[in-house]
C-alpha cells in the first residue's frame, strides 16, 4: 500500500526550489521556511495558496541566474548599442545615484562582469562628452524613487545626453510615471537647466500591469470583492476617514477598486481565475492580521503592498533574489511577530552590508 504524503510539501518543496538564491537573512529559503509560513493560514487553504504561490513564482521570481542572463541578452542588444557595442559602451558611464536602496550597485557589478567577458569597456568618470548613462534597477513599482533620483541629477548631467533605464520588471504605473515625467517634468526641469536629455526604458516584456483602468486584466493583486471577514471588516471601516479626505481633496472618483471577472492577468500571472481569487483574498486576510499584529508598521504599509495612495496595496507579484519589494503583500514579508516568506533586508542594512564589503 502506498504511503500517504502531505500534498502541501510537493508545493513547499517546489516554491523553495525556485527561490534557492534569495539572498535577505543568508539563505533562508527552504522547504520547512515555506511550511512554517503557510501554518499562519486556515488549514483549509494550505494547498491552494502553496500550489498557486508556486505558479505565481515560477513567473515572478527573478533569481541571480535570470538577472545576468537579462542584463547579457542587454549587453549586446542592437537597439540599446545601435549595433555597435564597442562604440555604444566605450562613450556610456553607469550612474550611481540611488538614494535608497542598493540594487542598482549590485546590478552594476553584474554587468560590468559581462560587459569584461566581452572585452567592452565603459567609461570610468563621466564628463561632459559622454553621450549616454545607464541607470540600473531590479524591480520598478511606482517609478517614485527614479523620479526622485533623476531629478537630483539632473544639475550635474551634461548638456545633451541619453539616459537608459534598465530594469528587470517596471509595472505600467511605474512606466507612466517613470518615463512620462521623464519626458515631461524631467524634461522640461533639464529644458530649464539649459540641457536636452533623452530617457529610454529596457525591460523583460511585456510591462506588469498595474494601472487602475485596467485593474480587470492586472497582473497584481486586486481582489474582487471584500472577504466575509472580520478583519478586512475592521480595516476597511479604519479606511473610511482616509477615503473621505482624499475625495475633498482630488474628487468622488477617489476610493477603492475591486477587480471584475476572472482573467489570469496579460502576463498569464496567475494559473486560472478561481485560484486567483482565493489567494487574493487569503493574502488581504492575512495582511489585515499582520497590521493588526505588527505594530511597528505605518499607515502606508497596506494588507496587499506599501502604497502611499488609499487602496487596498500596490500588490505587486514580484520578487527577485536580492530582496522583496515592500510593495508585495505584508504576508510575504512583514516581520515580528508574523513569521515572514520573504524576510526583507531595510535600505539601511543593505547599506551597512556594503560598507562592509
Amino acid at each position: 500500500m502506498a504511503k500517504l504524503t502531505d500534498p502541501r510539501i510537493e508545493f513547499a518543496s517546489g516554491i523553495a526550489a525556485i527561490t534557492a538564491d534569495y539572498e535577505p537573512g543568508g539563505g533562508v529559503m527552504s522547504t520547512d521556511r515555506v511550511m512554517a509560513w503557510i501554518e499562519q493560514f486556515p488549514q483549509e487553504h494550505h494547498v491552494a495558496v502553496l500550489s498557486e504561490m508556486e505558479h505565481i513564482l515560477r513567473s515572478c521570481y527573478v533569481s541571480k541566474e535570470r538577472m545576468a542572463q537579462f542584463l547579457d541578452g542587454l549587453a549586446v542588444n542592437p537597439g540599446l548599442t545601435k549595433k555597435d557595442p564597442g562604440k555604444f559602451w566605450s562613450k556610456t558611464y553607469f550612474l550611481n545615484i540611488q538614494q535608497r536602496g542598493a540594487s542598482q550597485k549590485d546590478m552594476v557589478e553584474l554587468l560590468q562582469a559581462n560587459l569584461d567577458a566581452r572585452d567592452l569597456s565603459t567609461l570610468d568618470e563621466s564628463d561632459q562628452d559622454t553621450e549616454s548613462f545607464i541607470y540600473l534597477d531590479d524591480v520598478i513599482c511606482t517609478g517614485n524613487h527614479l523620479y526622485r533620483d533623476l531629478s537630483a541629477w539632473i544639475p550635474t548631467a551634461p548638456q545633451k545626453c541619453t539616459v537608459n533605464i534598465i530594469t528587470a520588471f517596471i509595472h505600467t504605473g511605474g512606466a507612466y510615471r517613470a518615463l512620462e515625467k521623464a519626458k515631461d517634468t524631467l524634461k522640461t526641469a533639464a529644458k530649464t537647466a539649459g540641457k536636452e536629455i533623452t530617457f529610454e526604458c529596457w525591460a523583460i516584456p511585456p510591462n506588469v500591469e498595474d494601472r487602475r483602468y485596467y485593474t480587470n486584466t492586472s497582473d497584481v493583486f486586486r481582489p474582487k470583492a471584500p472577504p466575509d471577514d472580520e478583519r478586512v471588516v475592521a480595516y476597511l471601516k479604519e479606511l473610511e476617514p482616509e477615503i473621505e479626505a482624499a475625495r475633498a481633496k482630488f474628487g468622488a472618483a477617489v476610493g477603492l477598486t475591486w477587480r471584475a471577472g476572472d482573467h489570469i492577468g496579460k502576463r498569464k500571472t496567475f494559473s486560472s481565475g478561481r485560484a486567483r481569487a482565493l489567494i487574493e483574498d487569503q493574502l488581504l486576510i492575512a495582511g489585515c492580521e499582520v497590521r493588526s499584529r505588527c505594530k511597528h508598521l505605518g499607515q502606508s504599509a497596506r494588507p496587499l503592498g506599501y502604497q502611499f495612495l488609499t487602496t487596498l496595496g500596490f500588490g505587486c507579484t514580484v520578487v527577485t533574489y536580492r530582496n522583496c519589494p515592500n510593495n508585495c503583500p505584508l504576508a510575504w514579508w512583514a516581520g515580528d511577530p508574523w513569521f515572514p516568506l520573504f524576510p526583507r533586508r531595510t535600505n539601511t542594512e543593505t547599506a551597512i552590508a556594503h560598507i562592509f564589503d
